[in-house]
Formats: structure tokens, C-alpha cells, sequence
């Protein structure tokens, strides 16, 4: 844990997730992030700091606003990119998430069920489903295979 940041790993525990796995996620992540969008843009605005603070915690302020939703009756409905408009979504008072597995990290978890030619964040997807990388198949309405 880094001075000031908060400490997930309860909730992580909570909802399930594969603690070791995560960790390794978590380890991975900071660098590509930085390689990626950090060092390949030299006149990066200074308001992008936002965005760098929400991508340095997305899985602990955007995981617990699902949490306490959840708790609070509230649905939660997950979706492929943006096929759902997020207006329908409050107009039926729910909460949307990305599906998208957004790196290839999972993917060993699915690359033996899938066709080859399957989309790789849709593989991605599946993989932290069934490699226990997930929220909680509680928390987040998944489709069935």
C-alpha cells in the first residue's frame, strides 16, 4: 500500500476475489499503464492527472460504488463496450458496467473454451470470470454460456 491510498484488500477478500491473482494484476498494471500513455505523450495535459488518479485506483473506488449499490438493492447490469446507453440505464435505476476484461492478463483462464478466432477482450472477459479474477458473480450480471 502506498502512503495515502486505501487499503482494498478486505473488500477484495470479501467479494471473492483471488487475492494472489489480483496481486499480480495489480503488480503488471502501474508499468504498462505508464509505458503506454505516460512516456509516449510529451505534451500530456495536466488535467489528464484526474484520469491517471481513477486508472490508479479503478479497482477499489469504481468496485466499492458497485458494492454499496448492490447493498443497496440497487441493479447492476454489465455490458459488452458501449452498446447500452448509460441514459437507459439510469432511467431504470441501475448502475452499468464494462464487461470488456480490457487486457489479455485472463486469458489462460478461457483460451481452452473459446474458438481461437474469438474476440481477446471477450476471451478476457470469461477469464476473469472463471479464473476468479472477477468482482463477484453476485455483482455483476454475467451472461450464461
Amino acid at each position: 500500500m502506498t502512503e495515502g491510498k486505501t487499503n482494498w484488500y478486505p473488500m477484495w477478500k470479501e467479494i471473492g476475489i483471488d487475492l494472489e491473482k489480483h496481486n499480480q494484476l495489480l503488480v503488471a498494471l502501474p508499468s504498462i499503464y505508464k509505458e503506454i500513455y505516460i512516456d509516449t505523450q510529451a505534451h500530456r495535459p495536466e488535467a489528464m492527472a484526474f484520469w491517471d488518479f481513477v486508472v490508479g485506483d479503478i479497482h477499489g473506488i469504481r468496485i466499492s460504488e458497485l458494492v454499496k449499490v448492490k447493498q443497496e438493492g440497487k441493479k447492476i447490469v454489465g455490458t459488452f463496450c458501449l452498446y447500452v446507453p448509460d441514459e437507459i440505464l439510469f432511467a431504470l435505476d441501475c448502475i452499468g458496467i464494462g464487461l470488456c476484461g480490457g487486457t489479455n492478463f485472463s486469458n489462460y483462464a478461457s483460451g481452452d473454451l473459446l474458438p481461437a478466432n474469438t474476440c481477446a477482450l471477450i476471451k478476457s472477459a470469461l477469464g476473469f470470470g472463471i479464473g476468479n479474477l472477477r468482482v463477484s458473480s453476485e455483482l455483476i450480471i454475467t451472461p450464461h454460456l
